[in-house]
């Protein structure tokens, strides 16, 4: 998370929060930057990101897919 941090700064660890784990991504994120607001409104731009990509990725390749639903 260091390695991300320096890298890439608060955009990188909204990135990557949805793929690890929200809690664990808001805390850090709350830990290495103390801009609240904009803490929140990186967090909830990456999970409307994240939530749209796998929503069309899904729907492009549901007929692949189906056996798993």
């Amino acid at each position: 998370m260091i390695r991300i941090k320096h890298r890439f700064g608060l955009a990188g660890i909204a990135f990557i929060t949805p793929i690890i784990s929200q809690p664990i991504g808001a805390f850090f994120a709350e830990k290495f930057f103390k801009d609240k607001k904009k803490v929140i409104i990186y967090l909830s731009v990456s999970v409307i990101f994240w939530a749209l990509t796998l929503y069309f990725l899904l729907l492009m390749f549901h007929d692949q897919l189906a056996w798993l639903l």
